[in-house]
């Protein structure tokens, strides 16, 4: 399987994934999922997947390495004040967790890891609320 299935597989199973997720008491965590910088938010709270950057960097003679990097940013349901923040680091949080709790991603990678985690986005995407994100680095080893 190309890097490409095995991208596109990640940003699909991503989507369902953070449609599905819910908090401690059933509710869903977003209300949205949108994939890339070209969607424009209705729905709030809601949840972009930015496919960035895929690194290939050879591991032995036979073997490849490819990094592929998702950034996850959370828009908050409440706009703006501390509560916002809270509300928008809490949903971020459950995303956080979603992704440690199974590092091969359904059997598409061999591990990931969150990278960073921006608490705060400095261009929001959206004026009047809340915004954070992680990176999250997707990694298979190919023959």
């Amino acid at each position: 399987m190309s890097w490409r299935e095995v991208f596109l597989d990640i940003i699909d199973q991503l989507k369902t994934d953070l449609q599905n997720l819910t908090d401690g008491n059933g509710n869903n965590v977003f209300a949205a999922v949108y994939v890339g910088r070209k969607s424009k938010p209705i729905h709030f709270p809601c949840a972009f997947i930015f496919p960035g950057r895929v690194r290939l960097t050879p591991s032995t003679v036979t073997k490849s390495t490819y990094e592929m990097n998702v950034t996850i940013r959370v828009v908050s349901k409440i706009a703006a004040g501390e509560s916002g923040l809270k509300d928008v680091l809490t949903r971020l949080g459950y995303v956080e967790d979603m992704l440690k709790s199974d590092r091969t991603f359904h059997g598409y990678v061999d591990n990931l890891e969150v990278d960073t985690i921006e608490t705060e986005v400095f261009r929001p995407m959206v004026r009047e609320r809340h915004e954070a994100e992680l990176t999250v680095r997707f990694v298979r080893f190919t023959m």
